[in-house]
């Protein structure tokens, strides 16, 4: 029996669904826009809050060297399998849009599109904060399960990654092996190698103490605690990693104290002396 609630959440979804795809523009003639329009229409969408997570997959090869372009519809079509199954067990855990958008490699070390030498798939589900926070993290950990278990033409594993500034998995699946995600993300063959080159060049220039006590917070404090500690900065061993955070923190979710650019701000429930470097 489907309750007022249920029925409410539905309605929602589906006007702000519709809404914002009336909103999308519908020219006779091709239009010629900005850059940062073409890869993510914006109109509207920013006062909307949602959840996301973004996968950055490599386009693999073909035998002969050209890039396979089937890729892009393998993730799109796996995506929509998973939703469709959540569906059939009576949990709605994407409820506003599944988007893709192709783009280029990096050469920047710690872009999640480093090395992709045929161009990089960017794909991602959207969610109302309507959707229930453990659904929605268990939904993200079965989906990226699917999409970085891709392999190239050679059976080699494709090394996609999530976009940085959105959020990732609580854990992840390679395999029959699971990782922290935080430690996956520091294995040398996915950023690891990546993070020494990045902390050497940036160690050149400037002290690494002083970044840090500028710029590190919860999160980094831990992403890059073996740089860190590299260059002699102990880092506090109470900076865990709140999986209940989205996998965008660093933090005690039982109220313990907050780590953040090397001072104690006590617990969860105080608030820090300093905003510009917290996460909520």
């Amino acid at each position: 029996e489907t309750s007022l609630q249920e029925c409410l959440k539905y309605i929602f979804s589906k006007t702000v669904s519709k809404t914002g795809h009336n909103a999308l523009p519908e020219p006779e003639e091709p239009a010629t826009t900005s850059l940062v329009e073409a890869l993510h229409f914006r109109r509207g969408f920013h006062y909307i809050a949602v959840r996301e997570m973004e996968m950055e997959i490599p386009i693999p090869s073909l035998p002969d060297g050209s890039a396979d372009w089937t890729i892009v519809s393998k993730a799109w079509w796996d995506a929509v399998d998973l939703i469709e199954d959540y569906e059939k067990r009576g949990i709605f855990a994407v409820d506003m849009a599944l988007e893709l958008r192709i783009m280029g490699g990096s050469d920047v070390l710690m872009a999640s599109q480093y090395g992709n030498k045929h161009g990089t798939l960017a794909i991602e589900p959207v969610s109302t904060r309507i959707v229930n926070a453990e659904i929605w993290e268990d939904f993200k950990v079965d989906l990226a399960k699917i999409w970085m278990n891709y392999h190239d033409f050679d059976g080699s594993l494709l090394k996609s990654r999530v976009h940085w500034a959105k959020e990732s998995p609580r854990e992840v699946n390679i395999g029959e092996e699971k990782y922290d995600t935080i430690e996956y993300w520091q294995r040398p063959e996915v950023y690891g190698e990546n993070m020494e080159k990045f902390f050497d060049i940036l160690s050149e220039y400037n002290s690494v103490e002083d970044m840090y006590s500028m710029f590190s917070n919860k999160y980094l404090d831990v992403l890059f605690k073996p740089q860190w500690e590299r260059f002699g900065i102990s880092v506090e061993p109470s900076n865990l990693f709140d999986k209940t955070n989205n996998g965008g923190g660093v933090g005690n979710g039982d109220g313990g104290h907050v780590i953040t650019n090397g001072k104690d701000h006590g617990t969860d429930q105080q608030e820090a002396s300093s905003k510009c470097c917290t996460i909520a």
